[in-house]
């Protein structure tokens, strides 16, 4: 298990967990005894401390991977994804996940294109019950962006942990 303490903004600090593939159950009680993760209708997760108290947290699988990312105060959305680094994206499935307004850095990294748009849709809650295409990314440095969805504003980080890309994103904003 290896857990990394991220600074994502000035006041914007996230954990995250990550391990061999777990059930969420087991990725949750391994690193985060005595809290439990429940899902609201939908299917988005959240995280309950010992004290009751919501914790916004996102949660991802891939092959001989998972993991888990919260933050400690309910006043934030977070949304995690992740695939293996030599996943083939299909040029036809990169079309359809384009915004007009993306960044062209994105026309040569489907995978980054694929888990930053499957995190902010993580993030508010539909996953891919909505088009990637509605997402619009920027990039603000080599491993930091931001994404537009309807009029919110989504900050993002992407890591690599051994063979497996990741993004996370989070909003401050009312979804």
């Amino acid at each position: 298990m290896q857990l990394d303490d991220i600074h994502i903004l000035d006041n914007v600090s996230l954990r995250l967990a990550s391990s061999v593939v777990m059930s969420t159950e087991e990725l949750a009680a391994s690193c985060l005894p005595g809290y439990e993760v429940t899902k609201r209708e939908g299917g988005k997760p959240d995280l309950v401390d010992p004290d009751r108290r919501l914790l916004p947290c996102s949660i991802t699988h891939t092959s001989n991977f998972s993991a888990i990312c919260w933050g400690d105060t309910g006043h934030i959305h977070i949304g995690i994804d992740a695939e293996r680094s030599d996943r083939v994206v299909h040029s036809r499935l990169s079309a359809r996940m384009r915004h007009p307004d993306d960044d062209i850095r994105l026309n040569d990294h489907p995978i980054e294109a694929w888990i930053i748009k499957e995190s902010v849709l993580k993030c508010i809650g539909s996953g891919l019950r909505s088009p990637m295409n509605q997402v619009q990314v920027s990039f603000t440095s080599a491993d930091r962006f931001t994404a537009k969805w309807n009029g919110h504003l989504f900050h993002g980080i992407l890591l690599t942990r051994q063979d497996i890309r990741l993004c996370i994103v989070y909003s401050t904003s009312t979804l």
